[in-house]
């Protein structure tokens, strides 16, 4: 859609360049000396002008493809630590948005199992095991949060403190991807 709309912008741009050509032309022609000179530096005129006005009205997703690379890391599946066998995964918008504080951020669902209703206190943090799943029956789950446009930060937005994570990049001390939650849980990219 993006491209689409680039693409009627410059025909439309193109347009009015090639009237506005025209204009220029009948103002020169009565001129006693009608040089190719004179014409083609008008046309340069008109026509930069007009792909100024292309460059301009360009949209912006352009310059959201480097924030998007940066946040989408954290788009994928997940092994929870504290909740083996369980599913976790992150869907990270493709376009950026300004939150309430004039922050650049990225709007993302979380979604899930977990074993058992909301609430259990410690069954929250068992596995999604066969055994646990047909004792305590299995639960889906998803809500949103926002990653940083950096793609540094991750916020649930719970306002617990708890959910609220930075990216971990892999190294040799700790081979794995993935999320470092305030709480010391992690969840590793599968």
């Amino acid at each position: 859609q993006t491209m689409r709309a680039v693409y009627q912008l410059i025909l439309l741009t193109t347009g009015w360049a090639a009237t506005a050509f025209a204009f220029e032309l009948t103002t020169l022609l009565p001129s006693a000396v009608c040089s190719r000179r004179k014409m083609l530096g008008q046309f340069q005129k008109v026509v930069g002008g007009a792909a100024c006005l292309v460059v301009a009205a360009a949209p912006p997703a352009a310059a959201a493809v480097p924030l998007l690379r940066s946040a989408a890391r954290f788009d994928a599946k997940y092994t929870d630590m504290l909740h083996p066998g369980c599913d976790r995964r992150i869907e990270v918008a493709p376009t950026p948005t300004r939150g309430e504080r004039g922050t650049t951020s990225f709007l993302v669902k979380f979604s899930g199992t977990d074993v058992g209703p909301e609430g259990l206190g410690p069954l929250v943090k068992i596995g999604c095991t066969d055994e646990t799943i047909d004792k305590y029956k299995l639960r889906s789950w998803s809500f949103e949060g926002r990653v940083s446009a950096t793609g540094s930060d991750v916020d649930i937005d719970a306002g617990d403190g708890i959910h609220v994570g930075k990216w971990h990049a892999s190294t040799e001390d700790q081979e794995w991807d993935g999320i470092r939650w305030a709480d010391g849980n992690r969840w590793v990219v599968k």
